[in-house]
């Protein structure tokens, strides 16, 4: 009988759950992501609606260039007319071989055509000189990323060199590499510069006219991975790394940042995939946040939502609540707003509020939550104002008071003692006229 019971109550459980992992699954891409770490950002409300070990620790494979062409804007008057020159030692670095432009020893380059070979050709070489022009030293430049990556609020990056190949101590996470790319592509002309699909790179005292091309497949109209609203920002691949891309996104006037790191380059046999795992993943995750996100309006501004008792005024007896401002937030299209089981708008208000009150004066706050999350935050103001009355406050107080345990225990005392007093006074007064009558008796015999 009681293991019956304890089956029954299994199932029911088992029913019972099915419908959470249901609502769950609705706010997750349909198909499966193959990168190791990922971090999709709305970057209209700043809002992550999608992310996977996005803090843990991998390689930066290309992304150390976001880094490196950051550093150079920042650093250099007009990247237009800054020459570099190439020096005699620079190119050594065995690195440098892959990805390489081609520059050679003694090249005056300008500092724009050396970053267009990094965001578009994504050249190593041209990140080493642009490394050496800017921090001295390419150990000097690399204590200068970490420095700038500290500043951004970065707690997981460590860079050692200048563009992303191998080293035992390098590492980034998904969550730093959006703060930094957050912030470049914040600088003029950077997110235009690392969304061309090609650049001609103008002849120089060594080499030249030439053309380069992107490796982002996804901005390449002729690609199987062509998807039109991706913009920038820098893809590569390493042994250690896998495929690593971070790009952003805009339709229909939304507007995302994509990390992806560690997309694998084999199955689980160790065969070569015949696809690019990381591009795929961005197409993924971008179509499913564009068909299923929407900005919509939670809360209007100057609609009552509640009422608060107000004391100590004649004008009345409560005052109408309003939220500050209107609240806006990036929701699942599957979550409907009116449903009260679904969203809940919890409020914070006293009880009651004393006068006087400004129109527009904070009394509480309100959250809007739905499924445990937190999808929108504002203060509750007054919808008018409300003027003292010196009298009713004086009769409030009095009420306060006299409804406090200490009045009352104190009331309570004075009133035992009156009680005593006259009772006691009663006895007196009874025994001296006992003692007077009994006098007159005595007195008369």
């Amino acid at each position: 009988m009681l293991k019956r019971a304890f089956s029954i109550l299994v199932a029911i459980l088992i029913i019972l759950t099915i419908p959470i992992f249901q609502v769950n699954a609705q706010y997750a891409p349909n198909e499966g992501i193959y990168s190791q770490c990922a971090l999709l950002i709305n970057l209209d409300t700043d809002k992550i609606i999608y992310e996977k070990n996005a803090d843990k620790h991998m390689p930066p494979t290309a992304f150390n260039k976001v880094m490196t062409a950051m550093l150079a804007f920042e650093n250099t008057e007009d990247i237009n007319t800054k020459m570099v020159t190439v020096s005699d030692t620079i190119l050594d670095d065995k690195n440098l071989v892959y990805n390489s432009s081609g520059i050679v020893a003694g090249e005056q380059i300008s500092m724009k055509d050396l970053l267009y070979n990094i965001l578009v050709g994504s050249a190593n070489d041209c990140c080493s000189v642009i490394a050496e022009e800017i921090g001295g030293t390419q150990s000097n430049f690399a204590k200068m990323m970490n420095e700038r990556a500290e500043q951004l609020g970065c707690e997981n990056t460590t860079f050692v060199n200048a563009h992303g190949m191998d080293e035992e101590e390098q590492h980034t996470t998904c969550n730093d590499m959006a703060k930094i790319a957050k912030q470049a592509i914040k600088i003029p002309g950077f997110l235009d510069m690392c969304s061309q699909t090609s650049y001609v790179v103008p002849a120089t005292n060594k080499n030249e006219e030439h053309k380069i091309r992107t490796s982002n497949q996804m901005m390449v109209s002729t690609s199987q991975y062509y998807y039109s609203p991706v913009k920038g920002i820098k893809y590569g691949s390493t042994d250690n790394g896998g495929r690593c891309f971070i790009s952003t996104a805009t339709k229909d006037g939304y507007n995302y940042l994509l990390v992806l790191m560690g997309g694998p380059t084999e199955d689980s046999q160790g065969n070569d995939l015949d696809f690019n795992s990381a591009f795929k993943d961005a197409k993924t995750l971008y179509q499913w946040a564009f068909d299923n996100f929407k900005i919509r309006q939670l809360v209007e501004e100057n609609t009552p939502i509640a009422e608060i008792k107000v004391k100590s005024s004649w004008d009345a007896d409560v005052i109408h609540v309003i939220p500050e401002s209107t609240v806006t937030a990036l929701i699942n299209k599957s979550i409907d707003i009116n449903d009260q089981q679904s969203v809940q708008f919890l409020k914070n208000l006293p009880e009651y509020i004393e006068a006087p009150i400004e129109k527009g004066q904070i009394l509480g706050s309100m959250e809007i939550v739905a499924d445990g999350e937190t999808l929108g935050q504002v203060n509750l103001v007054a919808a008018e104002s409300i003027k003292r009355s010196g009298y009713l406050s004086f009769l409030d107080k009095v009420k306060e008071v006299i409804g406090q345990t200490w009045f009352k225990i104190t009331a309570i005392s004075i009133a035992v003692l009156l009680i005593a007093y006259v009772i006691t006074t009663i006895i007196i007064n009874y025994v001296k006229k006992s003692k007077k009558r009994n006098n007159n008796r005595n007195s008369k015999k």
